[in-house]
């Protein structure tokens, strides 16, 4: 009787030991799981700036061109075809901001991204002439959302 009280003691403390162990290695992993997380975040969010950052980058290197558009003045084939590529990297920049943000599953940053072609700009309007060309590819990669923002922005007799 005494020995098997003993061993019966002795599994008893073997699997509340096991079950910490189990706590600790959970805890473990869950530790990693959001430093993996606010490492990707910091990624994401360095690729935002870079690609921003690209596209302001072509708008200053062509800003003779943009400026034309910008003042409504007509545009060389060579021109017309600057301000496509610059409009399109701009779309396709908001486009990436915003699978970035459904991918985080992060509501404020989706909101965030949707009001982007909200804040268009009256100078902004040569962006305006290429959407057209743009959306069926925004519908097509699941931007839904973010392209009826850009129908409401553009419908907006400001730009």
């Amino acid at each position: 009787m005494k020995y098997e009280a003993v061993v019966r003691v002795v599994s008893s403390l073997a699997v509340i030991a096991s079950l910490g162990l189990v706590a600790y290695e959970l805890h473990q992993n869950n530790k990693e799981i959001v430093e993996s997380n606010r490492l990707g975040r910091m990624q994401s969010a360095s690729d935002s700036v870079e690609a921003a950052t690209r596209t302001r980058q072509m708008i200053i290197e062509n800003s003779e061109v943009w400026s034309k558009a910008i003042a409504g003045e007509p545009l060389t084939d060579e021109e017309d075809m600057i301000c496509e590529l610059v409009s399109h990297t701009y779309f396709f920049t908001i486009g990436q901001l915003y699978e970035q943000a459904v991918h985080l599953d992060d509501d404020e940053l989706i909101a965030s991204r949707l009001s982007l072609p909200n804040r268009l700009k009256k100078n902004y309007s040569p962006v305006k002439n290429y959407w057209i060309r743009v959306r069926p590819e925004f519908i097509s990669k699941g931007y839904g959302p973010l392209a009826e923002s850009f129908d409401r922005a553009f419908a907006n007799p400001k730009l």
